[in-house]
């Protein structure tokens, strides 16, 4: 069944021969790059042997799409050089990124606002952007933020607001977004205030 970015994969099989005294080699090739997974298989009276096994897919590769299929090969060598292979696929799902906002500090005008957030993925080969709307009409501000074997990515940003407008108030409230993709076209937002 299809999967998600982290998850992990299992893949059940069957080994079929009339030597019911063959033992029997089987490698697997998970399609990601990863390499082969062997394992070893002893004789079975019946002719016939079943194994799993599984495999953690760190991510859906290749980036910028929202799920990826990969073509999973196992290869069997019985103990007298006997081989056969069969294939089946897997479909790894992107999860898209959480961000969560801390609240920003009050500040005065000219001041400088402190933006603290954190990223989220369980995809741990995700690559982020994270775009800062500071509601002040001053544009957006990006960032780029690298892959976390932790899967989760903390960041901090300031802006300096010039004035608290409009004018005629004795202050006046910012509200701040944040909106993060990953490198697999996920995306979430987040938004806050700072009173100026």
């Amino acid at each position: 069944p299809a999967i998600v970015e982290n998850g992990v994969a299992t893949l059940t099989g069957i080994v079929t021969d009339p030597g019911a005294g063959d033992t029997f080699i089987v490698d697997i090739n998970w399609g990601d790059g990863s390499g082969v997974q062997t394992s070893t298989l002893d004789a079975s009276a019946t002719g016939s042997q079943l194994f799993t096994q599984t495999h953690r897919y760190l991510d859906d590769n290749p980036t910028a799409t929202a799920s990826d299929s990969y073509t999973i090969t196992a290869t069997v060598t019985d103990d007298d050089t006997g081989t056969d292979s069969a294939s089946t696929t897997v479909q790894v799902d992107n999860v898209a990124p959480m961000v969560a906002l801390d609240g920003v500090t009050a500040i005065v005008e000219n001041g400088v606002a402190t933006l603290t957030g954190i990223v989220t993925d369980p995809g741990t080969e995700d690559t982020f952007t994270v775009d800062i709307n500071w509601g002040d009409g001053s544009g957006v501000q990006t960032i780029t933020l690298d892959a976390s074997a932790t899967g989760s990515q903390l960041f901090t940003q300031t802006h300096r607001y010039l004035d608290d407008n409009p004018t005629s108030t004795p202050s006046d409230s910012y509200t701040i977004t944040a909106t993060v993709t990953d490198d697999d076209t996920g995306t979430d937002s987040a938004s806050t205030t700072v009173q100026v």
